[in-house]
């Protein structure tokens, strides 16, 4: 009634409290926790679809993600291409935001079809980290601002996403640690950008 609707960010926050996080540039290094999902051979599929066939898949892809991610109280950030960002953030998402971005990544894998006999309508792996990444308002400050999440967490967690297999949730060790998980299926994996192997605990819903 008021002319104010939902935000992009999150069904449940007002879209005024997005415009005017954006209209103010700035923001703060905060612990959060970060999901991606990434599409795995999205090039490939789409070269057996027409574009607006390949458009549907990924439009029933975004909104099985999204949904999985705002029920688990994240904010989602970004679409790109053939990935999904979610930002789980401490005054949304409470203390507990690891065990949350966990259970919101969990979650898509079943939504999109992973544990049912009919199986995956499309084929998809993602990375969950925990850690201290700046937090705001970024862009020109004249005309196009975004709000995100930038440093080295969000990047671990982007390369997780890229690493995992089909099916695959892929926890890094401080989310595994912050998510009170018990260690199991451990893998190390190579990451671009990263001199070391990164121990991550491997998660699936099957």
């Amino acid at each position: 009634m008021r002319g104010r609707g939902p935000s992009n960010w999150h069904p449940r926050v007002c879209h005024a409290c997005e415009t005017f996080s954006k209209g103010h540039p700035g923001g703060v290094e905060l612990n959060i926790s970060m999901v991606f999902v990434d599409v795995r051979n999205s090039t490939e599929m789409s070269e057996g679809l027409s574009p607006s066939e390949y458009a549907r898949t990924m439009n029933r892809f975004y909104t099985a993600a999204t949904n999985a991610l705002t029920d688990a109280d994240a904010i989602i950030d970004k679409l790109v291409g053939d990935e999904v960002m979610a930002l789980f953030l401490p005054a949304f998402a409470g203390n507990d935001h690891a065990s949350k971005a966990v259970e919101g990544a969990l979650a898509i894998m079943e939504r999109v079809g992973y544990g049912t006999s009919a199986g995956p309508f499309i084929d998809i792996g993602a990375g969950v980290n925990t850690g201290t990444a700046y937090v705001g308002v970024v862009g020109d400050l004249g005309n196009y601002r975004d709000f995100t999440a930038l440093g080295e967490p969000v990047n671990l967690a982007s390369r997780l996403a890229q690493a995992a297999g089909s099916g695959e949730v892929l926890v890094s060790s401080m989310a595994t640690s912050a998510a009170h998980i018990e260690p199991r299926a451990v893998r190390d994996i190579h990451a671009k950008g990263f001199s070391d192997p990164i121990p991550v605990t491997v998660l699936t819903r099957t």
